[in-house]
């Protein structure tokens, strides 16, 4: 992987803002702060905001918690912003 550089690669441009779901759980926390370690700028979904997505938010990934309506309405996810 490259760093996020602001250069180019086939169209896609590398300080492209990463989204990362279920990121406060056991893979996409990971995932999240090794993305962060290498210098890609990060979207961490959460469903809570706890003290996984604090741990997030400190390590410098934007954090959104997202929470659903009403059962009926699960594909259509509300997001709500609580990070840069």
């Amino acid at each position: 992987m490259a760093a996020a550089t602001g250069r180019t690669q086939k169209g896609y441009d590398m300080k492209s803002k990463i989204l990362v779901t279920s990121a406060a759980g056991k893979t996409g926390m990971s995932t999240s702060l090794q993305l962060l370690e290498k210098g890609y700028p990060v979207r961490a979904l959460v469903r809570q905001k706890d003290a996984r997505a604090k741990l997030l938010s400190k390590a410098g990934a934007g954090v959104l918690r997202i929470w659903m309506r009403l059962r009926s309405n699960m594909c259509r996810p509300c997001l709500m912003r609580d990070g840069p």
